[in-house]
């Protein structure tokens, strides 16, 4: 079986009743488990490592406050798909409504694992889920640094930069997507791959070329006209939608044999 995005595909040997497959591996000492290692225990995976998105945020906070004085009243806080603007809001709301988005998604993103009913899987793909914050983190503020140089009369393709950004976003997303454990808030979430772990990672192993490929589609709308921009777009999330939920529906069924309806 050719490997997926976010690692190898893993088979099982014997009656199935072997650890599930990704789980971190544990032994035994003087009949106690051993702790996971490489960071992976429950309270481990983000201990220390979220410095980036503080680090950020700061940056971000102080750059906003020092230029905030030379920004316009009112400010540029939407653009067409041509990149044209269309439309504005009151300084004190642009200059600071990307910053705060960014951080509430950050905080967002940090309290959901300790309430997902799932919460215990969370370990098992901490890295992946630390990437995806942070990429969700640096793309959003990507998106206020465009705000402020627009403001500050810097020139700026938004069309051709926020189409780049997507792109490159959901390729980084495809690429760890195959790491994804079950769990109620990220990852590609039908009734499907909920109610079974198998089809959960054959869905998210496939799950994550259809991101890696509707991201490179998107990417390549900065090097094409304008009006191919929303098409595309519309396109690709159509794609990866429809994909993964059809696919997991698939997948279930073979798995669960004709009585599955």
């Amino acid at each position: 079986m050719a490997d997926g995005p976010g690692g190898p595909a893993v088979t099982s040997h014997g009656s199935g009743a072997g650890p599930e497959a990704g789980a971190p591996a544990t032994s035994t000492r003087g009949g106690h488990a051993a702790p996971p290692q490489d960071g992976q225990g429950p309270d481990r995976d983000d201990r220390g490592r979220d410095v980036l998105e503080w680090l950020l945020l700061a940056l971000a906070a102080l750059a906003t406050a020092a230029v905030y004085p030379r920004l316009p009243d009112p400010m540029v806080i939407h653009w067409n798909a041509a990149g044209q603007p269309d439309g504005w809001a009151p300084r004190a709301f642009a200059a600071w409504f990307g910053w705060a988005t960014a951080a509430g998604t950050y905080l967002l993103l940090k309290v959901l694992p300790s309430i997902d009913p799932r919460r215990a899987n969370y370990p098992r793909f901490a890295g992946a889920y630390r990437l995806a914050r942070q990429i969700t983190v640096l793309f959003l503020l990507g998106v206020h640094a465009v705000v402020l140089m627009t403001g500050l009369g810097i020139p700026v393709a938004v069309d051709r930069v926020i189409g780049l950004g997507v792109g490159l976003m959901l390729i980084i997303m495809g690429n760890v997507m195959g790491q994804v454990r079950p769990n109620f808030f990220f990852g590609i979430r039908t009734p499907w791959t909920l109610s079974s772990e198998a089809v959960w990672r054959k869905t998210h192993r496939a799950g994550g070329w259809l991101f890696i490929l509707a991201g490179l589609a998107i990417a390549t709308t900065a090097f094409l006209p304008p009006s191919w921009t929303v098409p595309v777009i519309l396109a690709s999330v159509l794609g990866v939608t429809l994909g993964t939920t059809v696919y997991s529906y698939l997948v279930w069924r073979r798995l669960n044999g004709p009585e599955a309806g």
